[in-house]
């Protein structure tokens, strides 16, 4: 258990979760015994059922021993996308072995004058 993850490598490969951390968190606020629920949302498109269920702790990402170790990143920024502001909104993804793993999505901090320099700004981030 390192930084809210749990790490458990057998002979096939490796599986990484946070159910010790989240278990932590409902205990901390004194929410153990609460029911799950689903996040109310609009849905536009058909999404596949979650066959697992929801609200379960125990899902996480399975590395198998044969499955490459590639770390992708995707980044992108709009330009002046705040209709306020006129700010930009900067937002990422980081893919390990085709699962992610983290992602952002925030405002940029400066008002950039060109998409080119939104971008840039992105990258720095």
């Amino acid at each position: 258990f390192f930084l809210g993850l749990q790490v458990n490598q057998s002979p096939c490969g490796i599986f990484i979760n946070q159910s010790k951390y989240v278990l932590e968190i409902l205990k901390q606020y004194g929410m153990e015994s609460c029911d799950p629920v689903g996040t109310p949302m609009e849905i536009k498109d058909k999404l596949d059922l979650d066959q697992n269920g929801t609200g379960t702790i125990n899902t996480g990402l399975w590395y198998t021993k044969d499955s490459g170790f590639e770390l992708t990143g995707f980044l992108d920024a709009d330009y002046a996308g705040c209709k306020d502001s006129f700010k930009s909104t900067s937002g990422g993804a980081q893919i390990l072995s085709e699962k992610l793993v983290s992602w952002s999505s925030e405002k940029q901090d400066c008002m950039a004058l060109s998409t080119a320099e939104a971008e840039y700004v992105s990258l720095s981030a």
